[in-house]
């Protein structure tokens, strides 16, 4: 999933985490997810006042059961919302 910026979100399933890499293929950013597996990720919201500037977006993580532990890990298959610093794209309108 890219972002307003041009980075790559990457969902590591296994490692509980959300990884974002820039448009040269740095990792620039880990966010860590309460569970282990991570399976998606999504971008919500353009920042404050929606103006598609850095700051105030969201991380939407969904996570799975399969394979997981459930005393060790009772959230997963959760969808998970945290806080990031980078903006999702802008919707594109509907053509019709």
């Amino acid at each position: 999933m890219l972002d307003a910026e041009g980075g790559t979100w990457v969902a590591l399933n296994g490692a509980g985490a959300v990884a974002r890499y820039d448009v040269d293929g740095r990792l620039t950013e880990v966010v860590e997810v309460p569970v282990p597996g991570v399976t998606a990720c999504t971008l919500g919201g353009t920042g404050d006042g929606d103006d598609g500037t850095r700051g105030g977006a969201v991380l939407y993580a969904t996570t799975s059961t399969q394979g997981i532990d459930l005393d060790a890990h009772p959230s997963s298959g959760a969808v998970f919302s945290l806080p990031v610093d980078v903006c999702a794209l802008p919707p594109l309108p509907f053509g019709g």
